[in-house]
């Protein structure tokens, strides 16, 4: 099941018509900032900085599809349920359920990319990272020259040879296997994984100086998905590089 976020809004006098009924693009322009708000509760930096970054400038709408069944009205609280149950190779569906308390107002379906620049100003879909499910993963660190600004490539350590590296998947309580093989320049030297936020065993941690990988070596983390005797949480995690006074 993909992560839900609720954004909520209180409707105002001035988003009804003399009906006292929301006049219907409204639903859309908060659609639009729930959309925001659900990227924001999973930890995503404001557009401004992922333009600085990762040349991502925000995620504007390619598609819409929406259901209304019942009206708002003046005072009314509205819950915008905000999920993502597809993501694709350069867009990702988007899905509202507007609700009232236990009434369901009204659904849609969006389409949205990760806009970046072209040389000449205009939009281009972003690669999404691809998603990685199995219970045995293999990562590879090796250098690769990738597009991250228009223009000339930027060459970077990367995971797989693409940058953001792979999204890893995977339901609590069960094992996952993932192999990693350092074929970084062998000036780097020896290279660790650490997974920031999961529940870990030390050998299993990608400590900063102990248990590394050796240059042209791999090594198999195991993660059991549990924690204090249960299923871990569902939660967004992140993993990198963790050797000590080099990264």
């Amino acid at each position: 099941m993909s992560k839900e976020v609720i954004y909520t809004h209180t409707v105002e006098f001035g988003d009804c018509d003399p009906a006292r009924i929301v006049w219907f693009p409204n639903f859309f322009r908060w659609i639009d900032a729930a959309s925001r708000h659900f990227f924001v509760a999973c930890g995503v930096p404001p557009w401004h900085e992922t333009e600085r970054t990762l040349g991502i400038i925000g995620t504007p709408l390619v598609d819409t599809h929406a259901k209304f069944m019942k009206t708002a009205s003046y005072g009314d609280v509205l819950q915008v349920h905000v999920s993502i149950p597809e993501w694709r190779a350069r867009s990702f569906v988007q899905r509202y359920r507007v609700s009232r308390g236990g009434d369901a107002i009204m659904e849609c379906e969006e389409v949205r990319i990760f806009a970046g620049r072209r040389e000449d100003g205009s939009l281009r879909a972003l690669p999404i990272p691809p998603e990685l499910t199995g219970a045995n993963i293999n990562l590879e660190m090796r250098e690769a020259d990738v597009q991250i600004l228009p223009g000339a490539k930027t060459r970077m350590w990367t995971y797989n040879g693409i940058f953001p590296a792979p999204t890893i998947r995977r339901p609590s309580g069960q094992n996952t296997n993932v192999t990693v093989t350092n074929n970084l320049p062998a000036s780097f030297g020896s290279a660790t994984v650490h997974h920031h936020g999961n529940h870990s065993s030390p050998e299993n941690d990608g400590q900063p100086d102990t248990f590394l990988i050796a240059p042209g070596a791999n090594r198999t983390y195991q993660y059991t998905g549990t924690e204090e005797g249960g299923d871990e949480r569902a939660t967004t995690q992140w993993y990198h590089d963790h050797r000590m006074d080099v990264t």
